[in-house]
């Protein structure tokens, strides 16, 4: 049903989207979540999404943080900040009632030290990836209730799915540190020396979510019953992954 395709939709966007990720890549050593209060309160927590980013990131491997002591290393994410900052994420509007910063939406960025990353990846087995990110060509084919539609990288369409789903690949691109490019047209080919992914998303009433399949270098993986934010950010860590070593669903 229409409706439950929208419900579902809503939930990707929840936050402020950021269609065009204007600003650099930061690096791969930088992490970021969204944090309740500038205070120790959720801190921590936060400081363990931004470590697992980074260990991610740095590693190349999605799955790096399955592994047996990833939890006891991310407690520790405390000890490996270098520096952090926080951005308040509701800096246009005054506080209202008895609301104070600590109520507030914040953006954490933690800075960690290369060589604690290091010594953390070498504890679970891993290393930091060399050579340079992959560019990914990205090929989606959406199949919805309201329609079936390539997903291409033409001008903005306005507040439609299409791009919402352009804003939701800009995200999954900058979480993953990844230059990813959609087809122009039809016919348009990856350039040299990039990864190509090609998949589709299917809307599912009984998943209540997308069905998302994704292939490349002869690798196949895919979710079901997610939403196309998670479609997405599943695409590009394969991607991540296949490039650095690590095939999706090792």
């Amino acid at each position: 049903m229409i409706a439950n395709w929208l419900a579902m939709a809503s939930l990707s966007f929840g936050l402020p989207a950021c269609p065009a990720r204007a600003e650099a890549l930061p690096g791969i050593y930088a992490g970021q979540a969204i944090v309740t209060g500038i205070d120790q309160r959720d801190r921590p927590r936060g400081l363990r999404l931004c470590l697992g980013q980074v260990l991610v990131n740095v590693s190349g491997d999605p799955g790096v943080l399955r592994r047996p002591g990833a939890a006891k290393i991310l407690a520790g994410a405390a000890g490996m900040v270098v520096s952090l900052n926080y951005y308040d994420r509701m800096s246009g509007l005054p506080h209202h009632d008895d609301q104070g910063t600590r109520d507030r939406p914040f953006t954490l960025t933690a800075n960690f030290d290369p060589a604690k990353v290091a010594a953390a990846l070498a504890a679970l087995g891993e290393m930091p990836r060399k050579g340079p990110r992959p560019s990914v060509f990205l090929a989606v084919h959406v199949n919805g209730p309201g329609g079936d539609f390539a997903l291409d990288g033409g001008p903005a369409s306005g507040y439609d799915m299409l791009e919402l789903m352009r804003a939701s690949i800009a995200d999954a691109a900058w979480e993953y540190r990844l230059n990813v490019t959609l087809p122009g047209g039809a016919n348009e080919t990856p350039g040299a020396g990039m990864l190509a992914v090609r998949g589709t998303l299917t809307w599912s009433d009984k998943d209540f979510g997308w069905i998302a399949t994704w292939t490349a270098g002869g690798a196949h993986w895919g979710e079901h019953g997610v939403s196309f934010d998670d479609a997405f950010r599943g695409a590009l860590a394969g991607a991540l992954g296949l490039a650095s070593g690590h095939p999706p669903g090792e």
